[in-house]
């Protein structure tokens, strides 16, 4: 996937998540530079937060991501939005499905709605895959709910019946599914409210049941 690296390199910036039961210990692990400035930028691991912990040279050394009480995907999504643009990795121990949460918050972070640009938009930041990541199962996760964006950012009028149709028969054959789009008089005949909302539209928006 586009939004992930293999390997770190020499410039790769380390991200800390930090929860608010481990703040006080994470802390007291911390060169007195960095708990300065934290304290100074008032870090409190509040779920979401972010702060940018500078290095001597005046660029980027660390990031701290807060967590919050409970482990929550989200609180990596704004990181592609927010972070200067590099390569970046998590430097805490996580089990798989923390690993597998933070991927996909990351990737969801990165998401772009980019059927209307004449361009496309210029490559993001990247994360070094989590260690412990389940990378099949992120990639399921993500690739599912991207889909549903782009199919819900698309305006009507380029998204009609016969266009979910056919994203359907497209799913189907990636994943080897059955697929059966019922149309016309055997829609009257078996969803016959289906067909009433839809009959008045024209023939090549007219109603369907896509059955995956």
């Amino acid at each position: 996937m586009k939004y992930f690296a293999d390997r770190s390199n020499k410039s790769t910036v380390p991200i800390s998540p930090v929860a608010k039961r481990e703040l006080k210990a994470w802390m007291g692990k911390q060169p007195k530079a960095t708990k300065a400035w934290l304290g100074e930028l008032g870090f409190t691991a509040a779920a979401g937060q972010v702060k940018l912990v500078p290095g001597k040279d005046g660029k980027v050394a660390r990031v701290v991501v807060g967590l919050g009480s409970e482990r929550n995907l989200w609180c990596y999504g704004n990181l592609p939005k927010v972070l200067p643009k590099g390569r970046y990795e998590i430097d805490a121990k996580l089990d798989s499905e923390e690993a597998t949460l933070a991927a996909v918050g990351w990737a969801l972070g990165s998401y772009v709605f980019d059927r209307y640009k004449s361009k496309s938009p210029a490559k993001g930041s990247t994360l070094v895959w989590p260690r412990g990541c389940d990378r099949k199962e992120a990639a399921r996760m993500v690739t599912a709910t991207q889909l549903g964006r782009d199919l819900i950012n698309t305006p009507a009028e380029d998204l009609g019946p016969a266009d979910i149709a056919t994203q359907v028969r497209a799913l189907g054959r990636n994943y080897t599914a059955k697929v059966k789009v019922v149309t016309g008089a055997n829609l009257a005949k078996s969803f016959p409210a289906i067909h009433a909302v839809g009959k008045g539209a024209s023939a090549a928006r007219g109603p369907r049941l896509c059955d995956l």
